[in-house]
């Protein structure tokens, strides 16, 4: 037990630990896919609940690409809620750190330390459900500007090409 707590008092643990939460969720970002592409193979009630959110996610694509000002409000939302995730796990590891490390007076101390903990506690799971939360809106919202910027790059290409060829009716 000495040792456990030894390593929660060294602030590396802490920032090593959020670097691994954070590596460990963007794994599980992307093999969400995977996984649930193989349980729809092996599951027919996996297979009618992929297609609802396949649908799904086509209707909130289609939404996305119709109207640009709803795009634009969405990727903001996206970004302040990747923002405020950022915010919780910082504040994870920074109050978690403080609580250990510093010394309080002997009368304060075990209520300051578990409160500043009990942040540590609550902002973590926070940033962790947040980013479980943010997940399938960031995909959205990827697919729709990479299909918005293809078809941008499309009309350009073809004006580009409309202006380089020269018409037969025009005077020479």
């Amino acid at each position: 037990m000495e040792k456990i707590i030894s390593y929660l008092k060294d602030p590396a643990w802490w920032f090593t630990a959020v670097f691994i939460a954070i590596l460990v969720s963007l794994a599980a970002g992307f093999l969400k896919d995977a996984v649930r592409n193989l349980a729809a193979r092996l599951s027919t009630t996996y297979r009618v609940k992929k297609i609802q959110e396949d649908k799904e996610f086509e209707r909130e694509l289609d939404a996305l690409l119709k109207d640009q000002s709803y795009m634009i409000v969405t990727f903001l939302r996206c970004l302040m809620q990747i923002m405020a995730v950022f915010c919780l796990l910082t504040m994870f590891t920074v109050v978690g750190v403080f609580s250990l490390v510093y010394s309080f007076q002997e009368n304060t101390h075990s209520f300051i330390k578990g409160l500043l903990l009990g942040m540590a506690l609550v902002s973590g799971v926070g940033g962790i459900w947040g980013m479980n939360y943010i997940t399938p809106r960031v995909r959205v919202v990827k697919a729709a500007y990479s299909r918005y910027r293809k078809t941008i790059l499309k009309r350009v290409n073809k004006n580009a090409q409309q202006d380089a060829t020269p018409d037969a009716q025009a005077p020479r």
